[in-house]
């Protein structure tokens, strides 16, 4: 599924480069990963994040991006909030012989399905580059008092001392819709949701107050690494009482293997004829190959409405910290309906 970025050097297809400027250190990985590799690119476009918590990693990914093209003209910033000022340059591409290859480390969700969306109706070639954290947040030095108590309904009580400095952080979601991907609702059908379990609650419980469900499953995520394992047993404990509510209704994902993702929803919406019998909301929440997985789901259903949920501020010192490996995927797969055994149909 992975491969190394030093394919990038081999392929004959002209390479238009998208990074951005996210606040997190993984996400300036991916521009020095590329960098090392010596990879040369058609053009270059920064997607920017403005604030100050994003300015230290726009100077450095800015820098490192003009020296990955030829002249000032190659490079272009756009800001996140225009991405779809992208469209006439994806149209203008040669779908035969170029590629876009999309740095997604530090992506929103809203950008990040976009994007994708954006790509794959143009039918345009494209990869995609993921560097991991070495620390997500939560961290286990701050969270292993609660990992040292055996009742999971004790350790919920007991995680307003967990919370209390981000309250205002997690309770403030702004609930979206992802416009190139809404759906198809039809009358006097039952609402199915699909919601992925997030180590901030809030982002899935504003979700399920907006909308009215008739039935759900929850995807929770299997850690891979095994540094990370206690994160599962974690997460079981920010969402106690969803997690309680709909224990026959959970589902078990690994988070870095986005085919496994497209799978499980696959089976879910199939069974028991669901897909005919609900509405489907989907809710990609979960980690960011998780939420690759969920994209590629939805396209390939089109009566799947997606949904997402964003914090309203962000406080750069609750996300992720440090880098471990960088990955390239590439997508091309999804246009001829297989991918390592999994069927598109």
């Amino acid at each position: 599924m992975y491969q190394n970025l030093q394919s990038l050097l081999t392929t004959t297809d002209r390479i238009t480069l998208v990074l951005n400027n996210g606040f997190e250190r993984r996400t300036l990985r991916s521009a020095e990963a590329l960098k090392e590799v010596g990879l040369r690119a058609v053009q270059v476009l920064l997607l920017r994040y403005d604030g100050p918590e994003n300015k230290k990693s726009y100077a450095k990914v800015s820098r490192i991006a003009k020296q990955l093209v030829e002249g000032n003209s190659a490079y272009l910033e756009v800001s996140c909030n225009d991405a779809d000022s992208l469209d006439p340059i994806f149209r203008g591409l040669d779908l035969e012989h170029e590629r876009v290859v999309c740095d997604i480390s530090g992506l929103s969700r809203h950008v990040t399905l976009t994007l994708l969306t954006m790509l794959y109706r143009k039918r345009v070639k494209f990869s995609l580059i993921y560097t991991e954290a070495k620390e997500y947040y939560p961290r286990r030095k701050e969270f292993r008092a609660l990992l040292r108590l055996r009742d999971p309904s004790e350790a919920f009580e007991q995680l307003t001392s967990y919370e209390k400095a981000e309250i205002v952080y997690s309770s403030k979601c702004d609930v979206q819709e992802i416009v190139e991907l809404p759906g198809r609702i039809f009358p006097n059908h039952p609402v199915m949701l699909i919601g992925f379990l997030a180590f901030k609650r809030s982002r899935l419980s504003c979700i399920l107050t907006q909308y009215e469900t008739n039935a759900r499953t929850l995807i929770q995520s299997v850690p891979v690494r095994q540094d990370l394992r206690w994160r599962e047993r974690a997460l079981e404990i920010i969402n106690f009482d969803l997690v309680d509510e709909n224990r026959e209704n959970i589902i078990k994902v690994p988070t870095l293997d986005w085919t496994q993702t497209y799978k499980r929803l696959s089976e879910l919406y199939r069974r028991n004829n669901a897909r005919y019998r609900f509405n489907t909301l989907l809710a990609p929440i979960g980690g960011k190959m998780q939420t690759l997985g969920a994209w590629v789901f939805a396209v390939n259903n089109p009566d799947v409405k997606v949904v997402i949920s964003t914090p309203q501020r962000h406080f750069s010192d609750k996300y992720s910290m440090g880098y471990t490996a960088t990955h390239l995927i590439c997508m091309d797969s999804i246009y001829n309906g297989k991918d390592q055994g999994v069927d598109f149909g």
